[in-house]
C-alpha cells in the first residue's frame, strides 16, 4: 500500500460532505492489456500507471488505460510495483526478485536478492528510505518473515531482524511509521524500520492487507473474511465479525467514512460509516481482486484475469 494514500485521506476529510460517498462514484472496468493475473499496481495520476503480472510482465500506460506498453522481466511471479519518484521505481516478486529502474521504466536492472525469499511488497517513506518485505523458508521448514531496509534510494538493502511469520504486505505513513501483516500478527515500526514490534491477533489468523488513516487508526483484512480495526497504532485489534468465508486481500479508505475491502471471487465490501457496517457487491466482477491503489481522489483495483477497476467521481 502506498504512502500517498494517507495524504489523500486528509484532503478528503477536509472537504467532508462536499464529496459523494463511495457507492455514488463511477465504477468502470478499463482494459489492462492482458489476461494474466495482476497482483500489483501503481498510478502516478489518472493517466500514468503501472501494473505487474504473474508471468513476469510490467505493464505501463500513459493515456488512462487506453493503450499499454509491456516489458518482460523473465520467469518471475511479480507481486508489486512502486515508484519512490518519477524516475526511481521497483518491481518485486518470486525467487528474491528485485528490479530497479532509474529512468522512469525505460530500462530495468536485475538487482535480485536471496532466491529463497518471495517478496510481496515494497514502499518508501521518502526518496531515500524504504522497506521491502516477504517470506522465506528456514532450515526446519518454518515460513519466516523477511524485512529489508534501504537508506540510499534502493541501491543497497540490509535485512532487519523480526520474529514474524510469512510477511505478506506493507503500509507506510509519515513520519517513519509502518506496519506489516503476517500469520497471527501485525508488525509495527516507529523508527523507519530499524526495529519492529510484533502485535498479536490470533495465531490462526492470516492477515493479508492493511490501511492506516492516521498513526493510531487502521484496519486489516485476511483469510476467511477476517476484518479488524485498531485505534492505538496496532497494539490491540478488535475484530468486526466475518464478512465472508472467502479470503480478503486488500482494504483502503477513500475518506474517513468511505472504505473498500476486496478479495476472492470478486468480493467487494463497501462502508460509508467508517466501518460500522459493510455491504457486499459481488456482481461487478467475478475474478479474485488483489490490490487497491488510491491517488488524486480516484481508486484503482486489480486482480486475476487482467482485471482492472477504476472508481472516480
Amino acid at each position: 500500500m502506498k504512502i500517498k494514500a494517507l495524504v489523500l485521506l486528509v484532503l478528503v476529510i477536509a472537504i467532508g460532505c462536499e464529496n459523494k460517498n463511495i457507492i455514488q462514484l463511477n465504477w468502470e472496468k478499463p482494459s489492462a492489456g492482458t489476461t494474466e493475473d495482476i497482483f500489483g499496481i501503481f498510478f502516478h495520476n489518472e493517466d500514468r500507471g503501472w501494473a505487474v503480472t504473474t508471468d513476469g510482465k510490467v505493464l505501463h500506460t500513459e493515456d488512462g488505460c487506453k493503450t499499454w506498453n509491456t516489458t518482460d522481466l523473465g520467469e518471475f511471479w511479480l507481486e508489486d510495483i512502486y515508484f519512490a519518484d518519477k524516475k526511481n521505481g521497483f518491481v518485486v516478486g518470486s525467487r528474491g526478485c528485485l528490479f530497479h529502474t532509474r529512468d522512469g521504466g525505460q530500462t530495468w536492472s536485475d538487482e535480485s536478492l536471496d532466491e529463497s525469499i518471495w517478496f510481496y511488497d515494497i514502499g518508501f517513506w521518502n526518496d531515500e528510505e524504504g522497506v521491502l518485505v516477504g517470506a522465506k523458508t528456514s532450515d526446519d521448514g518454518t515460513i519466516e518473515g523477511a524485512i529489508f531496509a534501504t537508506h540510499d534510494e534502493g541501491n543497497t538493502w540490509q535485512e532487519t531482524y523480526n520474529d514474524m511469520l510469512g510477511i505478506s504486505s506493507l503500509f507506510l505513513t509519515r513520519p517513519m511509521l509502518g506496519w506489516v501483516t503476517s500469520r497471527g500478527a501485525v508488525g509495527s515500526t516507529t523508527n523507519g524500520g530499524e526495529n519492529w514490534e510484533r502485535n498479536i491477533l490470533d495465531q490462526n489468523d492470516v492477515v493479508r492487507g492493511s490501511f492506516f488513516m492516521t498513526g493510531q487508526s487502521g484496519w486489516v483484512v485476511g483469510h476467511n473474511g477476517l476484518i479488524a480495526s485498531t485505534t492505538d497504532g496496532g497494539w490491540s485489534w478488535q475484530k468486526k465479525g466475518q464478512l465472508t468465508d472467502r479470503n480478503l486481500y486488500a482494504i483502503a479508505f477513500h475518506s474517513a467514512f468511505d472504505g473498500i475491502a476486496v478479495g476472492e471471487d470478486g468480493k467487494i465490501f463497501l462502508t460509508i460509516n467508517s466501518g460500522a457496517n459493510w455491504a457486499i457487491d459481488s456482481n461487478f466482477v467475478k475474478s479474485t481482486l488483489r490490490d487497491i491503489e488510491i491517488v488524486d481522489g480516484q481508486i484503482w483495483i486489480c486482480g486475476d484475469g487482467g482485471t482492472l477497476i477504476h472508481v472516480y467521481e
